[in-house]
């Protein structure tokens, strides 16, 4: 009915009374659908238009329990570094020990998304780990493939059953990202900081990454 009537040229102040609503903005999401401007997310991301499942919301705890579950202490690094510094896979396998920057407590991340250089930082403690790993100054620290990311990651989800405690949702190298967005955001951590760290241009970016 909304659809139609805004088609033909009705007053959206005339439609908002006729619906009912008591605000404008109620009455406006029905004009973004009636414009396609939805469309294009909806089609992405709507699983039974083959869009890809949405991922986990994952706790602290889940994320300790991942940790836990990888044995090979290099895998296990990798996967800490990916939720300590939010990481994007294709950035931690192209991450060099040159990379570190132990007295800023910073790394440098070589071509995010974009492709753009950014620094974000890392906690004490992971650096310390990374840095301590046997290497020559130019050596990548984790000379591995994007597969091999997702391999860990999906293998440390089915040890510790949280695939079954998320089902039909993903748990993947990239959950982790969400994961450090939302933790940090309910921590307290200001939107526009948070966005830098993910190397988002926009804040709004960031929003879509916290599960509140």
């Amino acid at each position: 009915y909304a659809v139609h009537c805004l088609e033909k040229g009705m007053d959206i102040f005339a439609l908002t009374r006729l619906l009912g609503h008591n605000a404008l903005v109620t009455t406006e999401m029905y004009i973004s659908v009636a414009m396609a401007d939805c469309r294009t997310s909806y089609q992405r991301y709507h699983p039974l238009l083959g869009g890809r499942t949405a991922t986990a919301d994952i706790s602290v705890e889940d994320v300790l329990l991942l940790l836990e579950a990888l044995k090979r202490p290099r895998e296990r690094l990798a996967l800490r570094t990916l939720y300590a510094a939010a990481l994007r896979e294709s950035e931690l396998v192209h991450l060099a020990f040159a990379d570190l920057d132990l007295a800023g407590q910073r790394i440098f991340v070589r071509q995010g998304k974009g492709p753009k250089d950014r620094y974000t930082l890392i906690d004490a403690a992971t650096l310390e780990l990374l840095n301590q790993l046997p290497h020559a100054p130019g050596d990548l620290i984790f000379p591995r493939t994007r597969e091999w990311v997702l391999r860990i990651v999906t293998s440390a989800a089915k040890k510790t059953g949280l695939d079954k405690k998320y089902p039909n949702l993903r748990i993947s190298p990239h959950t982790l990202r969400h994961a450090y967005a939302t933790h940090c955001y309910r921590n307290g951590m200001d939107l526009p900081i948070l966005a830098k760290l993910l190397g988002h241009s926009e804040v709004r970016d960031t929003i879509l990454y916290i599960h509140t």
